[in-house]
């Protein structure tokens, strides 16, 4: 059974490896990632950062 954070992060990694696929996947000073091992990297670090579990206080 998945929880919301891991869908919400298969999500973020899909959308960001189509990105890749199209070609539109670009870095900071706006050029284009070549290597799928750079994508997969990005990928992860972006579903971490925007899909992290919310604990209430």
């Amino acid at each position: 059974m998945t929880t919301k954070v891991e869908k919400c992060q298969r999500k973020k990694v899909k959308t960001v490896m189509e990105e890749y696929k199209k070609g539109s996947l670009k870095r900071r000073d706006n050029k284009t990632i070549k290597s799928q091992k750079e994508a997969v990297a990005i990928a992860l670090n972006v579903a971490r950062k925007k899909c992290k579990c919310k604990t209430k206080n």
